[in-house]
């Protein structure tokens, strides 16, 4: 079973480069801060999840990879899977679309993104059971409207697929990592593969489907065990006094979320990823196999 890891660095001059001489929306960059939680991403592999075979991570371009990734960590740049015409590209749903083509991939992986920290002790059958991925679904809308807009975009293009269920406009798993089968994964990517040219544009919109297409049509084929394992979603949109009361909250669970919307309301950016920092080595302390 291998871990796949999608990173991104928006204060690497190159990605940030090409970034800005592709992109028109001026705070879109904020959202690519690096807070440094792909550390502790990999030592929460290491340490809780150790059915882990190998871990691939995903990067626009080996300038991004941190000089703490360890030899043993599969660095796999977009060019190695993600066909010429799509590239470059800085829209997390065209590297979504095509993850089922990273060479060597194996049949059972689990897609994190570099915030999803495994934080206490998990097991194998928490993803896979009986041939089954293991997923469990909200059905609520989010506060974001053009997000909203993908959730149905997903839903509309899984259920059409797999008459089983009635379209549920806003399903989608819980977000932390999910889990995969690869063969799943590209016999639905071949069932979109008609409206593939929206996947071209640099950066996400409506038009798009994600990950949650693919997590969905478990769903609508009712090919899931249901069940997830226990987490917590945190972000930077709090002060930071509430950040680190609710993350000491969820220390019992066993995966955070740390999603990224700039720094912290009482801190600068550089103040913010210090104190996240220094939080999360208080959770995971000890450096793990796949960091030098």
């Amino acid at each position: 079973m291998d871990a796949v890891i999608t990173y991104v660095n928006g204060m690497e001059p190159k990605w940030r480069e090409q970034c800005i001489a592709h992109n028109r929306f001026p705070n879109f960059i904020q959202r690519f801060y690096d807070y440094g939680t792909l550390r502790f991403v990999l030592r929460g592999i290491s340490e809780h999840m150790k059915f882990i075979d190998r871990v691939f991570l995903v990067v626009s371009n080996i300038e991004q990879v941190p000089d703490y990734v360890g030899d043993n960590v599969i660095v796999i740049t977009h060019d190695m899977f993600i066909p010429k015409e799509y590239l470059p590209t800085f829209n997390s749903r065209t590297i979504e679309c095509f993850l089922w083509n990273i060479p060597d991939l194996s049949e059972e992986f689990i897609y994190f993104n570099d915030d999803i920290i495994p934080i206490n002790k998990m097991e194998a059958e928490e993803f896979f059971r009986n041939g089954l991925v293991c997923l469990s679904y909200q059905t609520e809308p989010t506060n974001i409207e053009y997000y909203n807009e993908t959730l149905k975009k997903c839903n509309l293009s899984a259920s059409k697929n797999y008459s089983e269920n009635e379209c549920v406009d806003y399903l989608r798993p819980y977000h932390i990592m999910i889990p995969y089968l690869k063969s799943d994964y590209y016999n639905n990517f071949k069932l979109i593969e008609d409206g593939l040219e929206v996947f071209k544009e640099k950066t996400r919109s409506g038009k798009q489907v994600s990950q949650y297409y693919f997590s969905n049509c478990y769903y609508y084929q009712n090919k899931y065990f249901d069940y997830v394992p226990t987490h917590s979603y945190l972000h930077t949109k709090y002060d930071s006094e509430e950040f680190i009361t609710r993350l000491n909250n969820a220390k019992n669970k066993q995966v955070i979320c740390i999603n990224s919307y700039g720094e912290f309301s009482d801190k600068t950016l550089k103040e913010t990823i210090e104190i996240i920092e220094t939080e999360l080595y208080k959770i995971l302390p000890n450096k793990g196999r796949y960091e030098r």
